[in-house]
Parts: C-alpha cells; structure tokens; sequence
C-alpha cells in the first residue's frame, strides 16, 4: 500500500511538472533584427520627410525646464555607498564632480559640461557620462554602471 501512495504522489509530482513546462505562454520579447527595415503590406518601406522640428529637441528643453523649476540651479547629483560620495553639482554653464572615500580621499572634476539629449541628462569633459532621469522619483541612473543618484537641491 506504501508503494502505491509513494508511486501515485510521484506519478502527480511529474505531471504537475510536465503541466508546467508546457504552459504556452511565451513572455520573452520578440526579437528584431536591426538590419532590415519592416515593409508595408505592398512591400515599400515608410519614409517621411525630415523637414520638421524634430520632437526630441523640444522635450529635451521640457525636460531641462521641469527639472529646473522642480529642484532650481544649482543641483546635484548624490550618491552615497559605504565609505564613498559622488556629488555631481550642476550649474547653469557647467558640471563639477566629486568623489570622496574615507580611505582613498577626495577627487574633483571641474571641467565638465552637461546637456539634456534624447531626454537623458549627458556629462562631457574630464569624465563622461551618461544619465536616465526619473523626474517624478527625482532620480538619476548611471547608464554606466546603474547606480542610482537622487536629484538634490544645491547651494545657491
């Protein structure tokens, strides 16, 4: 009678495990080949004439005002992680960054630049990087590394 109950709840373990891994849904992402372009139903490709203002363009500039307006100049850009601070203090004209470590000690980068491209915040100069802003959290994430900085007040 052991055996029995011992085989049956096998026998319900595998089918359980056969139903599971049958299950039709498929929830990966399709893959699109960059290459090619996606023809319309006659076979020719979509194109539009590039006369007008590009949108990207004008939501940067929304963006660049609602984060002014929401935090003022300057802010920063603030990460702490154990012994380690990145400030990032952005000013109208430029950027400066600060990395400081208990052991280490400090470093600044003063010649920077910044700008808001394609809706994402880009510092240039002696350090490059690349930031996707989240104004509602007011977060920055590194494009780099994906460490996440928040959106502080600066000094005046």
């Amino acid at each position: 009678m052991k055996k029995l109950i011992a085989f049956s709840l096998v026998l319900v373990f595998l089918l359980s495990l056969a139903a599971c891994s049958a299950n039709g849904t498929n929830n990966s992402k399709p893959q699109i080949d960059n290459n090619t372009t996606n023809p319309t139903p006659d076979n020719t490709t979509n194109s539009t004439p590039d006369n007008t203002t590009s949108p990207i363009v004008d939501n940067d500039a929304t963006i660049k005002t609602e984060l002014i307006s929401k935090i003022g100049m300057p802010f920063h850009l603030w990460k702490t992680e154990g012994m380690s601070l990145w400030r990032i203090t952005i000013s109208e004209n430029s950027a400066e960054r600060e990395y400081s470590n208990s052991m280490e000690g400090q470093f600044i980068q003063k010649s920077l630049s910044w700008k808001i491209e394609n809706g994402e915040l880009v510092i240039t100069g002696e350090w490059n990087e690349t930031f996707t802003l989240d104004l509602d959290k007011m977060e920055a994430t590194s494009k780099t590394d994906g460490k996440v900085y928040s959106i502080v007040k600066g000094d005046s």
